[in-house]
């Protein structure tokens, strides 16, 4: 936030602003003397600030701000208030902004997770239909078997039926029939 007090000087506007923390301190977690205990106690500290809370207070505070800045130009332009209105507008804007840098490491989380569950959900679904797949082409290929049983069971019934088609190769083609209708309904 020094970094922005020093454009703004640089820029002539707001010679005196400085970047004020308006919320609750989530601690310095660069301290070399920091103890264990106090690490815990810094970490807790930073879970418990309620992020969404406080942008929506900066939020509404920017915008009544926004306001009351309308009515102080309507009175009188050239108000040293307007500078003060100003200076507050840019302390909550500067506020709100190191907040959602705080919070953008608990949303790149929550991200990852959501993302990791959906993952797990097609990776499930896939699985579940290539399962689905394996029991048809084990039924198309124990059709196949079936088949072959059969003609090997049968060979000796060559009787002809009215289109001179032996009735154990009428049944060859319809369960080769059925196994080609099995695999185009399974491959599309």
């Amino acid at each position: 936030m020094e970094f922005i007090a020093d454009q703004l000087k640089m820029q002539g506007v707001f010679q005196d602003w400085q970047y004020e923390q308006l919320y609750p301190s989530s601690g310095d977690n660069n301290s070399a003397t920091t103890s264990a205990t106090q690490q815990q106690t810094i970490t807790t500290n930073a879970a418990s600030i309620d992020h969404q809370n406080y942008l929506f207070r900066f939020l509404r505070s920017i915008l009544l701000s926004y306001i009351s800045l309308l009515g102080i130009m309507a009175a009188d332009p050239t108000s040293e208030q307007k500078d003060q209105k100003l200076k507050d507008m840019m302390t909550m804007v500067a506020n709100m902004h190191a907040l959602i840098n705080e919070y953008r490491p608990h949303q790149a989380r929550q991200t990852l997770i959501e993302r990791m569950e959906e993952q797990v959900r097609r990776k499930r679904a896939e699985v579940e239909g290539v399962r689905k797949m394996a029991d048809k082409v084990r039924e198309v290929l124990g059709s196949f078997g079936a088949v072959d049983g059969d003609d090997k069971a049968e060979h000796a019934d060559a009787g002809r039926d009215e289109n001179g088609v032996g009735k154990q190769q009428a049944r060859k083609m319809d369960a080769q029939r059925d196994g080609w209708e099995t695999l185009d309904e399974v491959l599309g």
